[in-house]
C-alpha cells in the first residue's frame, strides 16, 4: 500500500511513537486507545493471539484512520503537550 502523501507518513510515524491501539469497529469508524484490557501473552512465544477490550466515547470515533490519528493529536496537546504515555 502506497501512503497517499508525505502527512500520511508523519501520521503513521506519530503514531508509532505513541503506547496506542488504532481500533476498527468494523462498520467503518476507527478510534486511537490508550486505554484498555488484554490478556498476558505468553513469555515462551514471540508472537501469540490475545483477546483485547476497549471502551471508547462514541465522540472518540472517527470515519477516517487520519482522522483517529488526528483526533489522539489534538487531546495531547490539549492534556500535556506531549505523549499520553503517563
Amino acid at each position: 500500500m502506497l501512503l497517499e502523501n508525505k502527512k500520511d507518513k508523519e501520521l503513521l510515524d506519530w503514531l508509532e511513537t505513541q503506547n496506542a491501539s488504532l481500533i476498527s469497529d468494523r462498520n467503518g469508524h476507527w478510534s486511537v486507545s490508550y486505554n484498555g484490557l488484554q490478556d498476558q501473552p505468553k513469555k515462551d512465544k514471540n508472537t501469540c493471539e490475545i483477546r483485547a477490550s476497549f471502551f471508547i466515547p462514541s465522540y472518540k470515533w472517527s470515519k477516517t484512520i487520519r482522522g483517529a490519528i488526528r483526533v489522539a493529536q489534538k487531546k495531547i496537546k490539549r492534556t500535556n503537550g506531549g505523549s499520553l504515555n503517563v
